[in-house]
């Protein structure tokens, strides 16, 4: 970003009128990791006379994040003001305040002079995949919530955002390359997890999909079973693979706090025998629950059952469907 950044501030120089007022709106939605030296970058602006005042808009980035803090950095020193826009829905009212403060006119006025510049592929941003959606509850209102990231593979947070608490609406951006898990995390629900694998990704990946989270009291009440997604086994093995640990310490928090009886149930697709597939769902529920147990949640709290393919919550009949249907659920016992 900040090379980018430089980049356009030459450009500005070489391209307008020396004595107009200049304005760079600067808007991220993404992280600070790998970015080039921001002080730097500010000291040689400054030194040839090329800092110009600039807008910076931080889209659903994260407040404790270090882009967050960049952004209000470069704002103060240049004397342009700092905005956050949450998501897609303030997002234009962010652009538009970025204008009007500067320039004090509406949108549509035309004495503006906008310059465009083409980067250089160098200075060019790397390909990511944006996901976008809804946050709601288990009766589709929408929830105030934050949503965290992991690299799957090495088990390390990447970072968070929170939902728009009058919509639902959430928004994410995550590099190329890696395998990640995205969760809710907040104490009135389950951590409800999803996970995106990008490590054979080549170009841009869009994905709109609401998450529906259930809150725990209702599990508790009503019994509800939910998935543990982020489990990963080879196909027809029941032993666990280190990316699904971190689904399981946060399981495990749970489970030791509520201190209640709780079920592990495995499932599988309809591919091989009836009793291998049977065999084969008791297994990996099994090895949910003894690692569970490692990790001190009391072995006495677990039931540990295996359904084989009899419950589809899917078709069978293509790849997607057979993928959701093989699973691990969790549900706690009256």
């Amino acid at each position: 970003m900040y090379p980018a950044y430089f980049q356009a501030s030459t450009a500005l120089m070489k391209l307008s009128n020396p004595r107009s007022e200049k304005v760079i709106v600067l808007m991220t939605d993404g992280d600070a990791n790998g970015c080039s030296d921001l002080y730097q970058t500010l000291t040689s602006l400054k030194k040839t006379g090329q800092l110009y005042k600039t807008q910076t808009i931080a889209y659903a980035v994260d407040s404790n994040s270090q882009a967050y803090k960049d952004l209000e950095l470069i704002a103060n020193i240049s004397g342009g003001n700092f905005f956050f826009a949450s998501g897609t829905s303030d997002l234009g009212a962010a652009f538009e305040r970025a204008n009007s403060t500067l320039f004090n006119i509406v949108s549509g006025s035309e004495n503006q002079d906008i310059y465009e510049i083409n980067l250089p592929p160098h200075l060019r941003p790397d390909f990511v995949a944006k996901i976008e959606g809804k946050l709601l509850d288990e009766h589709n209102r929408p929830i105030d919530a934050n949503i965290s990231w992991e690299d799957l593979e090495k088990g390390q947070l990447i970072g968070a955002a929170r939902s728009n608490p009058s919509t639902g609406e959430f928004f994410i951006t995550l590099p190329l390359g890696k395998n990640y898990g995205y969760y809710v995390e907040d104490n009135k629900y389950f951590p409800l997890s999803q996970n995106i694998d990008l490590r054979n990704a080549n170009s841009a990946v869009n994905i709109s999909k609401d998450f529906k989270v259930i809150s725990l009291d209702s599990m508790i009440v009503n019994g509800v079973s939910v998935p543990l997604n982020n489990l990963f086994f080879e196909f027809g093995k029941a032993e666990l693979l280190f990316a699904s640990r971190q689904e399981l310490k946060r399981v495990s928090v749970i489970i030791k706090k509520l201190n209640i009886p709780v079920e592990i149930s495995g499932h599988t697709d309809i591919i091989g025998t009836e009793n291998a597939n049977q065999r084969l769902s008791e297994n990996r529920a099994q090895n949910v629950a003894d690692y569970l147990i490692q990790l001190g949640c009391p072995k006495e709290l677990f039931t540990v059952v295996g359904f084989g393919a009899s419950r589809p919550i899917a078709t069978n009949d293509s790849d997607q469907g057979r993928a959701l249907n093989r699973r691990v659920e969790i549900r706690f016992l009256p």
